[in-house]
């Protein structure tokens, strides 16, 4: 088990069978792999404790106005942001990039106020940072599972992937 770090080179190393399974933020057809949306995700808007706009609730014309920090657009995850704040009419006004959701806690957003998926933010763990309620933010991003169609796969993989999914199939659904 790996994170990503560059989405293309993962999912060209599953269709080649080098890796048994992934997930991504992706719903759109992937040729040779099997696809199960696990879950949606959805966008929060984060900032540090003592910014200006941590007490309020903005609204979406008002996040449009304000700086945010943001992912780089060759992400997945901001390029669902950008075409989910797009079919809502918002275009954000972004300041500086991260290469990586991993870099949201390396100090950046104690500065800035941040647009990122909520499973990437752990309020346990994220003391010096808190949610900004945006009313009419709710686009979904889908967390789907892939693995290869068209080949062998383990019982130890079979048990994972359901593991994942959250259900137990009957044998009979593995036997092809």
């Amino acid at each position: 088990i790996r994170p990503y770090t560059n989405e293309g080179k993962e999912l060209k190393e599953l269709r080649e069978g080098k890796l048994d399974v992934g997930i991504t933020y992706q719903q759109e057809p992937f040729p040779q792999l099997t696809a199960h949306v696990l879950f949606y995700d959805s966008l929060i808007l984060i900032a540090p404790l003592d910014h200006p706009e941590a007490n309020q609730q903005l609204s979406l014309d008002r996040l449009a106005e304000i700086p945010l920090l943001s992912l780089t657009k060759e992400t997945t995850e901001q390029q669902l942001m950008d075409q989910s704040l797009a079919e809502m009419g918002i275009s954000p006004n972004i300041t500086a990039e991260l290469s990586g959701i991993e870099e949201k806690n390396d100090g950046c957003p104690r500065i800035w106020l941040s647009l990122i998926p909520r499973i990437a933010w752990d309020p346990t763990q994220d003391y010096r940072i808190r949610q900004i309620r945006v009313p009419d933010l709710n686009p979904q991003l889908p967390v789907t599972l892939l693995f290869p169609k068209d080949r062998y796969l383990s019982l130890a993989l079979r048990r994972f992937i359901d593991d994942v999914r959250g259900i137990y199939p009957m044998a009979s659904e593995w036997e092809t």
